[in-house]
């Protein structure tokens, strides 16, 4: 959802259905973004297929609780999100053909690239495909380097 306003984003979820197209990047490439309606952590992860994508999503979320264990987990832009009351700095959704980790700019934590490189990514997204080994690759070192930047009071925004 980089790029796009919150209130660009909260008028599109409560004006359209749970499954859309729509155009986020400058190429105006068709994106299809999957939600779910929800108001949960518990009912989103019920709500997901018994699939690798729920698989992967899990632990991609214990990640973050073991590293952010401070951080609140709640439901934004109908997906997980992982922040505070006024801030997410994370968020987590099952795509059709990947699962998506938001994080608004990749490139400001250090190391990103060479820590993500098994993994396509986008400027604020981490896709996380079914042939990619989560526990055998760099993100958790990605995700703890994020939060610690974070905590520091670190912009990882936009």
């Amino acid at each position: 959802m980089a790029g796009l306003s919150r209130p660009v984003i909260d008028e599109w979820i409560s004006n359209y259905c749970s499954f859309t197209a729509l155009y986020l990047n400058p190429e105006n490439k068709k994106i299809r973004i999957v939600q779910y309606e929800v108001k949960t952590p518990s009912e989103y992860i019920e709500k997901l297929e018994n699939d690798w994508r729920k698989e992967k999503l899990q632990q991609v979320r214990e990640m973050i609780k073991k590293h952010g264990p401070d951080l609140i987990e709640g439901i934004e832009y109908k997906m997980l999100s992982f922040g505070t009351n006024e801030k997410s700095i994370f968020h987590l959704n099952a795509q059709r053909a990947y699962v998506s980790l938001y994080v608004g700019t990749i490139n400001k934590v250090d190391h990103a690239q060479e820590l993500l490189k098994k993994f396509d990514t986008g400027k604020g997204c981490v896709r996380i495909k079914k042939k990619v080994d989560v526990q055998d690759s760099e993100l958790e070192e990605f995700i703890r380097k994020t939060i610690e930047l974070w905590e520091r009071g670190g912009n990882t925004d936009c």
